[in-house]
């Protein structure tokens, strides 16, 4: 007899315990834990809730059973979320909320490794981007304000030294262009103008030896001929050395 009353009272608390669950008050407010399961009965998500908004931690699953999301409530509307790969283990982002919008830093991940770094407000881009190589080498730097590039775009290459830097204003490209390559010194530079190439644009070479002048003007190449010629008599040269050279290795056979 004993045993069927112990049964039974488990049976109880069960009953209980489940009963306890997705409960709504009298306004249809959520109170409490709330839980969802999928089909196959593997849990969806679970949570509590205080007068239909959710409070503490929060777990989303995969249908597999692996962990897919963790977000925890602070006071507020803010929260702080972090998401997983299908393994449940490998994070993919991190950051966090304001309400339903991103807000402050996130950060996202590439198999495990920092692959990017961006900054909200609102929901909106505000401050610098940063890309990262899966070595974790800092490869871009993006400066935003509402959600367009404004300030200098800079570039590296993987071994760290500089690829370019180029001036946006909202969203546009206007004013210092330098190209480096990878030179302690542009090996291109000029000006951008709402968008297009205005005045001289220089060129040097790997020695930083300046080799033409591109003039332009709203973004047209106005000396577009003259480097034309130039580069044809170039051309004409060096095909009249490789006659040259042509015949003198006939001449030693």
């Amino acid at each position: 007899m004993k045993k069927k009353y112990v049964i039974l009272l488990c049976g109880l608390l069960s009953f209980c315990f489940m009963s306890a669950q997705n409960l709504t008050d009298k306004k249809g407010m959520k109170q409490g834990v709330w839980k969802k399961t999928y089909e196959n009965g593997n849990l969806m998500y679970e949570g509590t809730f205080k007068n239909d908004k959710p409070v503490g931690v929060f777990r989303r699953y995969y249908e597999t059973g692996a962990l897919k999301v963790v977000q925890i409530y602070e006071s507020g509307d803010r929260s702080k979320v972090t998401i997983y790969e299908a393994d449940g283990k490998t994070k993919t982002a991190e950051g966090s909320y304001k309400g339903k919008e991103k807000d402050a830093e996130w950060t996202y991940y590439v198999e495990g490794k920092v692959s990017l770094i961006e900054v909200y407000n609102n929901g909106k881009k505000n401050g610098v981007s940063k890309t990262y190589s899966k070595e974790g080498v800092l490869m871009e730097e993006i400066p935003y304000v509402n959600d367009q590039i404004d300030g200098v775009h800079k570039r590296y290459l993987q071994d760290g030294t500089k690829y370019s830097e180029s001036s946006f204003k909202n969203g546009v490209e206007h004013g210092s262009y330098k190209l480096y390559e990878g030179h302690n010194f542009p090996v291109m530079e000029g000006v951008y103008k709402n968008g297009k190439r205005d005045g001289d644009w220089i060129m040097r070479d790997d020695s930083g030896k300046q080799t033409d002048v591109l003039k332009y003007k709203d973004g047209v190449l106005l000396n577009d001929k003259e480097l034309k010629k130039k580069y044809s008599k170039s051309f004409d040269n060096n095909e009249a050395k490789k006659g040259k050279y042509t015949e003198l290795d006939e001449s030693m056979r």
